[in-house]
């Protein structure tokens, strides 16, 4: 590694972001504050101690059913099927810096076990038998691969295209079913909204000329924070995440820049059925995105427009649980505020992975969205797009574990 400069980032990492204000900063200063945080929430700060492995590499047979459950929220047999599908089963992963070697399998469960569990990494060097340093640095290494190599698959559409069909029926049928009286909106399959999640405040210290703590403040949350944006589908599944930008952006400003519609609209061929995703009032209206009626020339509306709004919002709110679960799911170390420090974690590939590993354990187990419209989300193997391998008696003894 490089010379560190005085506030604790490698070298390396000022010099890029410095890249993104000699481009931007004199041509769009919105934009460039946009990207200068991007590139401050993807950066890994310095490490400089250096330390020695103290046992053997653990293994998932080493726990019990009970254990991995605590320690991962996983289920043992679907993190076989996780660590398989990932393509972490017969591999050996080494960190850039140190040259640590750990296999793939043991550095899955530390990614796991420190997104579920967060832990100081002083408490996991028993469950590990390695140091906190090297459990620090094989934690960095392996979000990052798997954000590179996985990571597409919270942005590409094309997957989602034939359960397209399958999504429009479940939110036709749970409409009718519930509100009977009202007609539904044709051909929605998916749900449209943006988030913020809270952070630490940004030091002026660390980033000075960088007027990051208004960029990220958000006066209506009255908090620090990062802004993104999910599509989510009726099984749970979010099909597309964007982020992150500065608190202040609203809803409208992360769908110009997600670049979502076009993406969505280049899915469809010329003859085939479009299919629409709903949002709230925020949004406009478009041939893609429906949204909530409102008010024209201040008329009122009409008891039916009234009647239609509640309708949808009432499975709307199915994207907020989507939002809900990611967190809920990783909360030790995502709800922690003081934990999300621009400079000290990559705030941006450590949310992204979460939603992905919460795709996976809704591909898994189902969850309240997919039971909530009465349908079943695709296969992990299906969702990871690998092959589904037989483990029938691993399967049988965990279920033997289980009960």
């Amino acid at each position: 590694m490089g010379a560190v400069v005085r506030t604790g980032l490698p070298l390396m990492a000022w010099r890029e972001l410095l890249s993104f204000i000699i481009l931007f900063y004199f041509v769009d200063n919105d934009m460039w504050i946009d990207l200068s945080l991007h590139a401050l929430t993807s950066l890994w700060p310095g490490r400089a101690r250096e330390h020695t492995r103290r046992g053997a590499d653990v293994r998932l047979e080493d726990w019990t059913y009970q254990q991995c459950v605590t320690l991962t929220g996983f289920r043992k047999k679907d993190v076989r099927r996780l660590i398989r599908g990932l393509g972490y089963q017969d591999r050996v992963v080494r960190t850039p810096l140190r040259r640590y070697k750990i296999s793939g399998e043991a550095a899955i469960l530390i990614l796991l076990v420190r997104l579920h569990d967060a832990r100081r990494w002083a408490e996991l060097e028993p469950i590990f038998r390695r140091d906190a340093t090297q459990l620090s640095e094989i934690w960095t290494t392996v979000l990052s691969e798997v954000h590179d190599s996985h990571g597409y698959l919270l942005t590409d559409l094309i997957p989602f295209k034939a359960r397209l069909p399958a999504y429009a029926n479940a939110i036709r049928v749970k409409m009718e079913h519930t509100y009977p009286g009202v007609a539904p909106l044709h051909n929605l399959v998916g749900f449209i909204d943006g988030t913020l999640r809270r952070c630490c405040r940004p030091s002026s210290q660390m980033f000075p000329g960088m007027n990051l703590q208004e960029a990220m403040y958000s006066g209506y949350k009255k908090t620090h924070g990062l802004r993104w944006q999910s599509v989510s589908a009726p099984d749970g599944l979010l099909m597309h995440v964007f982020g992150p930008l500065p608190a202040r952006r609203h809803d409208s400003t992360l769908l110009r820049r997600s670049r979502f519609l076009e993406d969505w609209e280049n899915l469809f061929d010329e003859g085939d059925i479009i299919y629409r995703i709903y949002g709230d009032s925020a949004y406009s209206q478009t041939p893609y995105l429906a949204t909530a009626m409102k008010a024209m020339n201040n008329a009122p509306l009409t008891e039916e427009q009234e009647e239609m709004n509640t309708a949808m919002n009432s499975c709307r709110v199915t994207v907020e649980w989507s939002f809900r679960d990611v967190v809920h799911r990783f909360a030790r170390f995502l709800d922690i505020r003081q934990r999300m420090k621009i400079g000290e974690v990559a705030l941006g590939p450590v949310f992204l992975v979460s939603c992905l590993l919460s795709n996976c354990l809704v591909c898994c187990e189902g969850c309240e969205c997919s039971a909530f419209f009465n349908i079943a989300p695709p296969t992990l193997e299906e969702y990871l797009q690998v092959d589904a391998e037989d483990d029938a008696e691993d399967d049988a003894e965990d279920d033997a574990d289980d009960a």
